[in-house]
């Protein structure tokens, strides 16, 4: 827990803290338990003392879980509408820096830019050039990328200049990384065949 604090991630939905509220829940109960026993405190102090106890160490964690709905909500409005575009209305080779709902049995190619499902991504991460619009050119071209729907704040270099900003699509924040999601064609060639799938995608987004 020590090294969790020290380099740990936290305020992504409490979702790296679990083990450690755990943990620590069961600590201050056992502790608690001797305090709980003074005859000397009355039930009141007691009562309050435990409560200011449960805000500080687990209040963000707690305030999660009465969340989880529309955290639940917004992956669905958000993660969940990318994965409907890229195996049901545009099934192509789509490039994400978001890995997950959109990788779920999709029978097409998904090239992750960031670096949980590439080893190419995590190393660029940390080397001298970074994820900078070269190297995005270069790992959509290799993989024949066709589109990208990122988050486009994450790449704070920039994308290549080439890549044509088509749309984006917004939701609100709860659990996931930002409210809006770019997508952008990187091959041209299907351009009217993409606009045609986003009018479709967008007369369904509305019965979402």
């Amino acid at each position: 827990m020590f090294a969790h604090t020290l380099i740990g991630h936290f305020d992504w939905f409490a979702r790296y803290e679990v083990y450690a509220m755990t943990m620590m829940l069961t600590a201050l109960a056992l502790i608690y338990a001797t305090y709980w026993r003074d005859t000397g405190r009355s039930f009141l102090f007691k009562g309050f003392g435990a409560l200011i106890f449960l805000a500080l160490l687990a209040g963000d964690f707690f305030i999660s879980v009465f969340r989880s709905r529309a955290a639940a909500q917004n992956i669905y409005l958000q993660q969940y509408q990318m994965y409907r575009f890229a195996t049901e209305v545009f099934p192509q080779t789509v490039a994400v820096n978001d890995l997950g709902y959109v990788s779920y049995r999709n029978d097409q190619h998904v090239l992750d830019l960031w670096g949980l499902g590439s080893e190419e991504a995590r190393l660029a991460s940390t080397a001298a050039g970074g994820r900078f619009p070269a190297f995005l050119r270069a790992m959509t071209t290799a993989q024949d990328a066709k589109f990208a729907m990122i988050y486009e704040p994450w790449f704070e270099a920039g994308v290549p200049e080439e890549w044509c900003r088509i749309a984006v699509l917004h939701s609100l924040k709860v659990s996931v990384g930002f409210a809006d999601v770019q997508f952008f064609l990187i091959d041209s060639n299907p351009n009217a065949k993409m606009n045609a799938a986003l009018d479709k995608f967008s007369q369904t987004l509305s019965q979402a």
